[in-house]
């Protein structure tokens, strides 16, 4: 299954130790196969409607903090974050939460749940280093350090970076309720 624009997407799971457990060994069973969302919910009982809406995407990498209380899980579906197998785990885990940041660059889409940015801020530049900001004002003061040219908009920071030749978008999560 060849997917058509890549959409990344890293979830941060928190809650009850034991649904945390339940759920990583869902998808260390999922990765022995091919990691695929598909694989995660027949694992979990799925029905036939929620296998029919969660068929497309990957589970490409997932790993517990030092802690052992908060889970990182990134994916990988098609154009947008994949909401409905979000759904799908938070309706099978109750007690836990799930906060995410998703992008897809080439179409300008980057959009997070992390309202108060516990883990992924709300800007961001997509230059390979994928520079990260938690104000338009922080963001704003670092390009004007760095090139000495005075910007105040998201406008004015991608007209600055467009200028040097490279394509690097810079651009604000929308941030979404669940």
């Amino acid at each position: 299954n060849i997917m058509a624009n890549i959409c990344l997407t890293t979830w941060k799971v928190l809650g009850n130790k034991s649904q945390l457990d339940q759920l990583n060994t869902s998808i260390e069973n999922a990765m022995i196969e091919e990691g695929s969302f598909l694989d995660v919910v027949t694992n979990l009982g799925g029905t036939e409607e929620d296998i029919s809406d969660c068929r497309y995407g990957y589970i490409s990498e997932n790993s517990f903090d030092e802690s052992g209380q908060i889970l990182t899980v990134s994916l990988e579906s098609d154009w947008i974050e994949p909401a409905q197998f979000r759904q799908f785990i938070l309706r099978q885990f109750n007690d836990i939460t799930i906060l995410y940041s998703s992008e897809e660059p080439e179409c300008e889409y980057f959009e997070t749940n992390d309202k108060d940015s516990k883990f992924f801020l709300h800007f961001k530049c997509f230059d390979g280093e994928d520079m990260e900001f938690r104000t338009l004002e922080e963001a704003c003061e670092y390009y004007a350090g760095t090139t000495g040219e005075e910007v105040h908009t998201i406008e004015e920071i991608n007209e600055l970076l467009d200028d040097s030749g490279e394509w690097r978008p810079f651009m604000e999560a929308a941030v979404v309720e669940d």
